[in-house]
């Protein structure tokens, strides 16, 4: 029986969302699929600024948090 999961990731660059798709009940991990995503330009110029500026507020922070979280989903 396969037992499948979805990982997420962005990398540094902030250029795209990874997605895969993999089983684990095979003998070694199975790669199913493979997505990537650009990001939109808006939220990559935000999330690389907040990167790179230490004194952000927490409210540019929660926002962004949502905007990733939504480009996740």
């Amino acid at each position: 029986m396969p037992e499948l999961y979805i990982g997420l990731m962005t990398g540094t660059s902030l250029d795209a969302i990874d997605a895969a798709a993999i089983d684990v009940a095979a003998p070694g991990i199975a790669l199913i699929a493979a997505r990537r995503r650009a990001f939109e330009p808006e939220l990559r110029d935000t999330l690389l600024a907040l990167a790179r500026d230490e004194q952000e507020s927490l409210d540019a922070l929660g926002s962004a948090d949502t905007q990733l979280g939504e480009a996740l989903a």
